[in-house]
């Protein structure tokens, strides 16, 4: 796809430590500016400082469900356009119904950028 988030920052919500480093360097090869947390204490926190436009949530984090995080951060940070991440299809449908970004964990490389790339830019 080449550099299609160039200066796009993006913070990755993943309990997964593989999961968070293998995120991370394909939005990095994208050209994205990439943050990386475990907990959604430490998304909250990073969110403030960072002001991404995307934050990849985990649907199931030890602290708050993805859902939950994503209400959090709809209410303090409503320019960060939210993506739920899930190995739940059932609920990867029910988010996308009701007019949410979400992924099918695991996810196919080409089908999680242009997520990314739709959730970014809605009417491209």
């Amino acid at each position: 796809m080449g550099k299609t988030l160039a200066g796009v920052k993006v913070l990755v919500v993943e309990d997964d430590y593989d999961l968070g480093c293998m995120t991370r360097s394909v939005l990095e090869d994208e050209g994205a500016t990439v943050r990386v947390t475990s907990t959604a204490s430490d998304a909250l926190e990073t969110v403030g400082s960072f002001h991404p436009e995307i934050v990849l949530l985990d649907s199931r984090l030890p602290d708050m469900n993805g859902r939950a995080l994503s209400a959090h951060l709809q209410k303090r940070f409503a320019s960060c356009v939210p993506i739920l991440v899930s190995g739940d299809v059932a609920e990867v449908e029910h988010w996308s119904q009701v007019g949410g970004h979400a992924l099918s964990k695991p996810y196919d490389l080409d089908e999680f950028l242009s997520v990314v790339v739709r959730a970014l830019r809605p009417n491209a």
